[in-house]
């Protein structure tokens, strides 16, 4: 399953802060710790994407690290205390950042509805799951608006635990990271599609950290050359190859300035983001203003010239599905095909309530077409 992932990629659009590439003078590896979490985490020679490119743009700096996997409970803890130097991934919140400097997200893991088979996974926000029980990992930072929600949330140990109190109605729904979702179909086929139902909506969304405590003297350092890294490894496409997913280019590709030229945004989200970002910064360059202008002129365009039909036909063209249940539509990721396009469509749509408006309205349209020429044909 992605199978936690799809990862829409939240990545800093525009320059960093100079600062000093020279190598920094520590020479004894990063102490780091993690929990199993694959394909983002894991012991070496298995999936860890994450681990693999924090440590690449480390190996830039002059600097190693060793990463020590531990159980989700005793991560938090562990993290916190003075054994370790930090992560390589994790999620903020409060009580971390006050003893940890974070870069800049080089992921954005995207939290989404797993249930039983044939459950309903349309939940299209947390407010939604009011009373329902979810099973979530200990010691995992998920955020306010969870704890909030009116959810019963049931702790697990890890990922595989969440979907084992799932599969034995001890949990009513899991929230797992689509991209790991993905994994966990691409790798057990017949079992995730005769267990599990999949949501598509994205319910959670947590930036995906490189983490260092505050009390190391060159942690600022090191976290700035790591940004500053992380920009030359996306230019040469070492990022993309590190990360083993092939749709993700697309996303990077829509919502990250290049030294040569700002990319476009292809979509409100992506917009969104650059002006998130832009904030950041004291100032900012005439060419990424324009840029934003061109943005808002040219999604504005698109908005009015959505055309239903052929979002419909992309979207079954490259393997996605939908089921029509008491008078609503629920679309379906596919397990086979064009995996990373389905899922953008569907972000695409969920971002624009109008265009899905249309979509949906055009299925209802087809099907009840459908319907008409079949009672003639009797």
């Amino acid at each position: 399953m992605r199978l936690p992932i799809a990862a829409a990629l939240l990545l800093s659009l525009f320059a960093v802060p100079q600062t000093s590439q020279r190598p920094a003078t520590e020479t004894a590896p990063l102490r780091l710790i993690s929990t199993a979490w694959p394909p983002f985490t894991n012991e070496p020679g298995q999936p860890r994407f994450a681990l693999d490119l924090v440590e690449a743009a480390l190996g830039r700096i002059g600097l190693t690290a060793k990463t020590t996997i531990v159980e989700p409970a005793r991560f938090t803890p562990a993290l916190l205390s003075n054994t370790y130097d930090g992560s390589a991934a994790a999620w903020k919140d409060a009580e971390r950042e006050r003893l940890l400097i974070f870069s800049q997200p080089y992921l954005e893991n995207r939290l989404i509805l797993v249930g039983r088979k044939d459950e309903d996974v349309s939940a299209g926000a947390l407010s939604d799951l009011k009373g329902k029980r979810i099973a979530i990992v200990e010691g995992y930072a998920y955020g306010d608006d969870l704890e909030k929600s009116g959810a019963i949330l049931v702790r697990s140990r890890g990922e595989e635990d969440s979907l084992t109190l799932v599969l034995q109605s001890k949990a009513d729904y899991v929230l797992m990271d689509d991209l790991v979702v993905q994994y966990i179909v691409n790798n057990y086929p017949n079992e995730a599609k005769a267990k599990l139902s999949i949501g598509t909506k994205p319910l959670v969304r947590r930036p995906l950290y490189f983490a260092v405590r505050r009390a190391r003297p060159d942690a600022v350092s090191i976290i700035s050359q790591f940004n500053a890294q992380l920009r030359g490894m996306i230019a040469d496409r070492t990022y993309h190859k590190l990360l083993h997913v092939p749709w993700i280019s697309a996303d990077i590709d829509g919502v990250v300035v290049t030294y040569q030229q700002v990319a476009s945004a292809p979509d409100l989200f992506a917009l969104q983001t650059k002006l998130h970002l832009l904030m950041d910064f004291e100032a900012v360059e005439s060419d990424e203003l324009r840029a934003i202008v061109a943005d808002v002129d040219r999604l504005a365009a698109m908005s009015a010239d959505f055309d239903p039909a052929k979002w419909l036909t992309d979207f079954e063209a490259a393997g996605g599905g939908f089921i029509i249940r008491d008078g609503g539509v629920v679309f379906v990721i596919p397990t086979l095909g064009e995996i990373g396009t389905v899922q953008q469509l569907i972000d695409a749509l969920d971002r624009c309530p109008d265009d899905r408006a249309a979509v949906i309205d055009r299925i209802h349209q087809r099907d009840r077409s459908t319907i008409s020429e079949e009672e003639g044909g009797n």
